[in-house]
């Protein structure tokens, strides 16, 4: 059975696409096959950033309405075999909405993971697509606006009754803690007192590397070995931090 990662966070702009895709590439290099789904509709991104903008026909709701065969949708990575990428529709949600717990139901045997990018923000679409998830993993940078935001979609989880989430402090920079005051770990852990699952770094070959459609899990680079990290903690593994 398919285990389902709702990726999510309260504010945009954190790598949320960027770390799905990476995150699902680094589980695929670990031997397992991993499903990406654009939970996004209407701004699906996924697809540009794993490179397969050019494959895209069907989408999940082409599945969901059975407009079209269930692996007909699916878009096979030429970078990371065992990697795969289930589109999002450019309609508007309320034409297209994704229901994750049938989209894992109907692709159960067929998949180890299911990652699903999920539209940032505290909507009742959000709520909907984490209801459908194992397991939920929130992204928040280290400044106080996004802290603060993921502080009360927190809140709004719990008032759910839906699974606490793992976290994973993003675009994070030691030097900006002491030279412009922004937050440090310890900061953002003393208000997000979740389970911390890995520390993102910013960096430049990051967001280019997704503008050129290229996959950087499992790279030598410093974002390749820390997402591969992330990876490896996802499945139970107890690996040291850098920061």
């Amino acid at each position: 059975m398919a285990q389902i990662t709702a990726l999510i966070s309260a504010a945009g702009g954190v790598g949320k696409s960027i770390l799905t895709a990476n995150i699902g590439a680094a589980l695929a290099r670990l031997g397992f096959r991993v499903l990406l789904v654009d939970a996004d509709t209407g701004l699906r991104s996924l697809d540009l950033v794993t490179g397969l903008s050019e494959k895209v026909f069907f989408h999940a709701g082409d599945v969901l309405r059975g407009r079209c065969e269930k692996m007909d949708a699916i878009c096979a990575s030429e970078q990371v075999p065992g990697l795969f990428l289930l589109p999002a529709s450019l309609k508007r949600p309320e034409e297209e909405t994704v229901d994750i717990r049938e989209l894992g139901r109907l692709y159960a045997q067929d998949f180890d993971y299911i990652l699903a990018d999920v539209p940032s923000g505290i909507s009742r679409r959000t709520l909907d697509i984490c209801r459908g998830a194992d397991r939920l993993l929130m992204l928040t940078a280290a400044d106080r606006l996004s802290v603060r935001g993921a502080d009360r979609m927190r809140s709004v989880l719990q008032e759910e009754g839906l699974p606490e989430p793992g976290l994973l402090i993003t675009r994070f920079r030691k030097t900006s803690v002491k030279k412009y005051a922004l937050m440090s770990v310890r900061d953002v852990r003393d208000i997000l007192p979740l389970p911390l699952l890995g520390i993102v770094p910013e960096k430049k070959s990051i967001h280019a590397s997704a503008d050129h459609g290229k996959l950087f899990a499992g790279g030598p680079t410093e974002p390749g070995l820390v997402v591969m990290n992330i990876a490896r903690r996802l499945l139970g593994e107890e690996v040291a931090y850098a920061v």
